[in-house]
């Protein structure tokens, strides 16, 4: 009887253990757990870094420990939620699905974010990442053990700010808490300045000519940010994007069109996501650049940059965000050949939007524009506002009349670029003539949608093939230029001329 009893015994323990190994196949690994946050960070309209931050803070990003749900003190999952935080939660989902559990932690922080009343920090600006500062004391509880002044900053936000300075390498920078009252429980009804220097939160913005879907099962599309509604949009309904982004009460605000009835109003970026790539790609001129039999151009490229270009794309991806994404090829040649980089993470964020400054040192490689330098840049008003890696590019590019200043004399190299001036950019690179035909609108469904500026450079790059045309596409002229739709329009000029 012992030995029967013993036999069931280990061969319970066996299953368990069988099982237990299955479920440990399943979880999800670190990479597909950032995946996961960066996702539900640019849905929520926050900033991803916050996201990923908290989530290594509070499990180091598991949702599993040794094959079972990661429990501590009766928080669980990747964003260590409970139900205190709302009784109706999905308490399986909780402890196994990964995705619901930083969906719900995102819920958590996004409510805090638009507490009623509670205290600012600057503009109440989503996209800065200091003003999310009493929003992350809400995340781990409204108490007096996250009041700097009674802890001396050794708070719960105060060590996501270290985090986010030491793990991901961004220059974050603290606040003036001196100004919070001691013994502040929930700090309500007053405001503090922004630092002298604040740090981008990397949000997804869209542009005029963009089209979204709507996200609740009813869109009510609103007179004015907060007021009344004139009319509505049902559940993935397609809407276009007909203004730039305007705060209001701390989430960013867009004027849609609804391409079903045309009906037209407000609502927040956080009910809305971007359309489908592949119904956008039937529109979308960006999306057949790689179709496009280019002639041959002469580039000032560095012999050793082209001879380091690889017949084929390495595979798999370097990037761990590239794989099967449109750009794939082109960031892997380009980023051979030293003209583009990732981030710190191993991450290309290829459908992130590039800024000026960026540009700025992408050109410069991409063109060789170093040694070519003949004068001395004259510097923007807003040359503080330079992030120090990008200095050297930006003066260089400046003093090249390939990037040049706004009316106002400013360069803002925070600022997204957009299409038409990255193609702008290009024919000033290439020493492209523009003739006088060129000022004919291009041959694109919204050709009346190109500044007047840029018509004569859209022109020449079709003329060059560059580009394709049709009375089918948009160019979308105003849209910010992604990083993986400038890697195919760079490796479409360089890489398809030298091999």
């Amino acid at each position: 009887m012992g030995k029967k009893l013993l036999v069931i015994i280990s061969l319970l323990l066996f299953i368990q253990s069988a099982i237990i190994s299955v479920a440990a196949d399943d979880q999800p690994c670190r990479d597909e757990i950032n995946e996961i946050i960066n996702e539900v960070a640019l849905q929520k309209n926050i900033p991803p870094v916050l996201l990923r931050a908290i989530a290594w803070k509070e499990s180091g990003k598991r949702q599993f420990h040794n094959g079972q749900p990661f429990v501590h003190a009766g928080n669980q999952g990747v964003m260590q939620i409970n139900r205190v935080h709302n009784s109706s939660l999905d308490k399986e989902a909780l402890l196994n699905d990964a995705r619901y559990n930083v969906e719900v932690g995102a819920d958590v922080l996004l409510n805090r974010w638009l507490f009623d009343d509670i205290a600012t920090v600057g503009e109440r600006d989503p996209d800065v990442l200091e003003n999310w500062y009493f929003a992350l004391w809400g995340y781990n509880g409204w108490l007096p053990r996250n009041n700097p002044v009674d802890q001396n900053g050794d708070t719960y936000q105060d060590g996501i700010f270290d985090l986010i300075r030491e793990r991901y390498d961004v220059p974050v920078s603290d606040i003036d808490w001196s100004q919070i009252p001691a013994g502040e429980r929930t700090p309500r009804g007053f405001g503090i300045p922004n630092p002298d220097r604040v740090s981008d939160g990397h949000l997804l913005f869209y542009q005029p000519g963009d089209l979204v879907e709507a996200v609740p099962e009813d869109l009510w599309l609103l007179e004015a940010p907060g007021a009344d509604h004139t009319g509505w949009a049902p559940e993935g309904s397609r809407l276009r994007v007909i203004s730039h982004e305007k705060l209001e009460a701390g989430l960013y605000w867009y004027r849609l069109e609804s391409v079903d009835n045309g009906s037209q109003g407000w609502a927040r970026s956080i009910d809305l996501l971007p359309v489908k790539a592949a119904i956008l790609a039937e529109i979308d001129v960006f999306s057949r650049l790689e179709e496009t039999e280019q002639q041959v151009i002469t580039l000032s490229m560095p012999e050793e940059a082209v001879s380091s270009m690889p017949e084929e794309a390495a595979s798999p991806s370097s990037f761990m965000d590239l794989k099967d994404h449109p750009s794939q090829e082109a960031v892997e040649r380009l980023s051979e050949a030293g003209i583009i980089s990732g981030t710190q993470s191993g991450r290309y964020e290829p459908d992130r939007p590039m800024t000026r400054e960026e540009l700025a040192v992408v050109f410069e490689k991409a063109f060789d524009l170093d040694n070519q330098k003949e004068e001395e840049a004259h510097l923007p008003k807003d040359w503080e506002k330079v992030s120090e890696w990008a200095q050297e590019p930006m003066e260089t590019v400046i003093a090249h009349r390939i990037m040049t200043e706004y009316g106002d004399g400013t360069v803002r190299p925070k600022k997204h670029a957009t299409r038409e001036q990255v193609l702008v950019m290009v024919t000033k690179a290439l020493e492209l003539e523009l003739e006088a035909t060129t000022s004919e609108d291009p041959n694109f469904a919204d050709a009346d949608s190109v500044s007047e500026w840029a018509v004569p450079a859209v022109n020449k790059l079709v003329e060059k093939e560059i580009i394709p045309a049709s009375e089918k596409l948009n160019l979308f002229p105003d849209r910010a230029v992604t990083r993986g739709e400038l890697a195919i329009l760079l490796d479409g000029v360089i890489d398809k001329e030298y091999q």
